[in-house]
């Protein structure tokens, strides 16, 4: 008997693994929508605004990643192909930095 529960609890699990691995996937394993995106963006440039460094963004010596090179490396940047949430969330990240009178990234012009 106990091995017919196992049995079961194993088909059980692996079907439940299968099925996840069916739908759209991205990075983080389940689709994102843009709204999660944007909150983050937005943490992140008003960490920029008040002069603080990115978060979780370190080089081997410890020292902060700079601001460019941090926004030039991001998700959207890097998606290749590009998708059409890749370049909203690009387009995004560029004309929200205009508007909070940030400096302009060396890559705003790439990929736009």
């Amino acid at each position: 008997m106990e091995i017919k529960r196992w049995v079961m609890r194993c088909l059980a699990g692996m079907s439940a693994l299968w099925g996840s691995a069916c739908g759209p996937m991205n990075v983080m394993g389940r689709s994102v929508p843009d709204k999660e995106y944007i909150a983050l963006y937005d943490s992140e440039m008003a960490r920029e605004k008040k002069g603080l460094p990115p978060s979780g963004g370190h080089d081997e010596q410890g020292r902060p990643t700079p601001w460019d090179e941090f926004w030039c490396s991001v998700g959207p940047t890097r998606t290749i192909p590009a998708t059409a949430q890749s370049r909203r969330m690009r387009k995004y990240i560029v004309e929200h930095r205009r508007a909070l009178g940030l400096p302009e990234l060396s890559c705003a012009a790439e990929k736009l």
